[in-house]
């Protein structure tokens, strides 16, 4: 295999990528600093040598074909494998290099002060975090190592260890001091102030039907780190993994005969199983959601 001669069809690729990402070639262009002109006879020669189209022109510009969007998604897959070999030294000889981490905000905040001490271990390596409920597409290598709600589907490429976290009621020792202590569930859901978070309800039919029942639910949010302030300023009474509130100085548990559980997926790339930089954050990871 000829590599030298592939890196014009790299090229090319990256320019059809932009253009879709983008949605126009002028702004494609533009961005990686090309004339139009001289991408567009680019991505025309492409097209001529592998007998497709890429894009199709509409009243609106160019628009993505079908076979387009297929080599846009062809490409994350190049994108991964350049990624493996851009990492491929470090990953080998020694712990260090970059990692993907995709996580939730609400487990992020739980495992940030075991990532702190991860890093003053391995000093050499950096993780590179992402914030999201999606689930990242293996295949393609969007992550190296995931913590998922949500168990990734059995085709994908994956490693999978699940674990159960508990859920209960806290709030802070400053909403009890100025409300006192809910003498039971029903005292709390007619009588006391409540956090929600949108999820919840999603994830628990007890919960939703629960918060039909509250009195005073003065928030929403969406964001665990807004819940988690919002119950330490002494907003209302919400739901937190214990573990992770027990550690929480300001946080009182609210004993009223209530706890949750939901599993938690630790997820990785089959092919990164030998490596030992995953391997050392996985084992990491693996002690700190053993504790939640």
């Amino acid at each position: 295999m000829d590599l030298i001669k592939k890196t014009s069809l790299i090229r090319t690729i990256h320019f059809i990528t932009n253009a879709i990402n983008y949605g126009s070639l002028s702004k494609a262009a533009e961005k990686l600093g090309k004339k139009q002109a001289n991408l567009s006879r680019e991505i025309h020669d492409f097209e001529e040598r592998i007998g497709v189209k890429c894009f199709s022109s509409t009243s609106r510009g160019v628009v993505p074909t079908h076979e387009g969007l297929e080599i846009n998604e062809k490409s994350k897959m190049i994108d991964g494998l350049l990624y493996d070999i851009e990492n491929f030294s470090k990953s080998t000889h020694g712990i260090s290099g970059d990692i993907k981490l995709w996580t939730t905000d609400g487990i992020g905040i739980c495992l940030m002060p075991s990532l702190v001490d991860f890093s003053k271990k391995y000093p050499d390596v950096r993780i590179n975090t992402i914030c999201s409920n999606d689930i990242p597409n293996f295949t393609t290598r969007e992550a190296d190592v995931a913590i998922l709600y949500a168990e990734p589907k059995v085709c994908e490429p994956v490693i999978i260890e699940k674990f159960m976290l508990r859920f209960g009621l806290f709030a802070s020792a400053s909403y009890i001091s100025a409300h006192g202590y809910p003498k039971n569930f029903d005292d709390m859901l007619r009588h006391h102030y409540i956090c929600d978070r949108y999820e919840y309800s999603n994830t628990w039919n007890e919960w939703r039907n629960l918060m039909t029942k509250a009195a005073h639910i003065v928030s929403y949010t969406n964001s665990t780190n807004l819940l988690v302030q919002a119950t330490k300023q002494g907003l209302g009474i919400a739901l937190h993994p214990i573990n992770y509130a027990k550690g929480e100085t300001d946080l009182v548990p609210i004993n009223v005969g209530f706890e949750l559980d939901h599993p938690c997926y630790l997820v990785y790339h089959h092919a990164t199983k030998g490596t030992e930089k995953i391997q050392a954050l996985v084992s990491h990871i693996e002690q700190v959601l053993t504790r939640l």
